[in-house]
C-alpha cells in the first residue's frame, strides 16, 4: 500500500506541474496560524508569536503525508514593520521536502483598521528516494530519484480589525525548481482567499465564520468554518468543511495570555474513508505580549 500511496503522489506531481510548486500547507487551524498562508499576517498579533503545528494526513494509511512547521513573527520598533520566519518539513516514505522562509510586512493604518503588505523568500530542499520502491520497470526514468535546492518567494496583503479579516496571496511566485533559470507562470499560482468575521454577543459567548479559497488553473480548493468561543474567550470549538468532502472538527484552549493548545481531526466521507482512520492535527502557540492592550484583533 505505500508503494501504491508513494507512486500516485510522484505521477500527480508530475501532472500538474506540483514537484515544480511546493505544497500549500492543508491545515485547518490556519486562523491561528496565518503566516503559513499570507505573509503579511507577519506583526498582526502585536507580540512575538510563536506556533509549533504537526498534522498527520490519513491517518491508519500506510505512507501518508506528515508533516511540521516553526512559525515565529513579530512587529519591530519601527511599528510598521513586522518580521517573520517559518522552518518546516513535508514527508512521505521516499519523497521529503524541507523548507526555510523569512518574511517582512509593511503595515498602514487606515482609521481603526489596518492594511498590511507582505513578502517572503526562501526556498525549500527536496530529496526523492524511490530505491525501496518495487517497480515493474526498473529503469523508468520517472521514478530516478532527485535531489536539489529550490528558492521561492511570494507575497500577500492582510487587512483587518477588531471585527473582521480579509486576506490574499500568493505563496510561490517562481513556477520551476531549476535553479538555472527563473521561471514565472501565472497559470500554476496559487492565489489563496481567506476571510472571517466576528458575532459578539458577550463575554460568554462569540461566532467566528471563516472561509479559506485555494485557486489556481488545476484545483479550487476551499474551506469554510465556524468557531464558538466560550467562557470568558477561554475555550473555542469549531468545525468545518472542505471541497474534498472532509469534515473537521477542532478544539482550542487558551490558557493563559501567552498559551493556546489546539487539536483538530478530520473525517473523510468520500470512499478514502475506507481506508483511513482521519487526520490529526496539533497547536501549540505562546506569545510575548508587547502591549497590556494590543491593538490587534485578539480573535484573528
Amino acid at each position: 500500500m505505500r508503494n501504491i500511496f508513494c507512486i500516485l503522489f510522484i505521477l500527480l506531481f508530475s501532472r500538474v506541474g506540483a514537484q515544480d510548486i511546493p505544497y500549500i500547507h492543508r491545515i485547518n487551524q490556519y486562523l491561528f496560524n496565518g503566516i503559513l498562508l499570507n505573509p503579511a499576517y507577519a506583526g498582526s498579533r502585536e507580540a512575538l508569536s510563536t506556533t509549533i503545528m504537526h498534522r498527520t494526513q490519513w491517518a491508519g494509511f500506510e505512507g501518508a503525508p506528515v508533516s511540521q512547521s516553526l512559525a515565529a513573527h513579530t512587529p519591530t520598533k519601527k511599528e510598521k514593520v513586522a518580521v517573520g520566519i517559518i522552518v518546516d518539513n513535508f514527508s512521505i516514505p521516499s519523497v521529503h521536502y524541507n523548507s526555510i522562509y523569512l518574511h517582512y510586512a509593511y503595515r498602514i493604518w487606515i482609521k481603526s483598521s489596518r492594511l498590511s503588505l507582505g513578502l517572503k523568500a526562501g526556498g525549500y530542499m527536496y530529496k526523492e528516494k524511490l530505491s525501496d520502491l518495487v517497480l515493474r520497470d526498473q529503469v523508468d526514468p520517472s521514478f530516478a530519484g532527485r535531489t536539489g535546492i529550490a528558492p521561492n518567494f511570494g507575497a500577500g496583503a492582510y487587512f483587518y480589525n477588531q471585527k473582521y479579516f480579509i486576506g490574499f496571496s500568493v505563496p510561490f511566485f517562481m513556477s520551476t525548481s531549476d535553479t538555472a533559470k527563473l521561471a514565472f507562470d501565472f497559470k500554476k499560482y496559487h492565489m489563496i482567499l481567506s476571510g472571517g468575521y466576528l458575532f459578539d454577543f458577550g463575554q460568554n459567548i462569540k461566532l467566528k465564520p471563516s472561509f479559506m479559497l485555494d485557486y489556481n488553473k488545476f484545483i479550487l480548493d476551499y474551506q469554510v468554518g465556524l468557531h464558538c468561543i466560550m467562557l470568558d474567550d477561554m475555550l473555542w470549538i469549531g468545525g468545518a468543511y472542505r471541497s474534498n468532502h472532509d469534515i473537521s472538527a477542532m478544539v482550542e484552549v487558551q490558557i493563559n495570555p501567552q498559551i493556546k493548545i489546539g487539536y483538530s481531526y478530520d473525517f473523510s466521507t468520500s470512499d478514502i474513508a475506507r481506508y483511513s482512520n482521519g487526520s490529526h492535527e496539533i497547536l501549540f502557540r505562546y506569545e510575548l505580549i508587547y502591549k497590556a492592550k494590543a491593538e490587534s484583533p485578539f480573535y484573528f
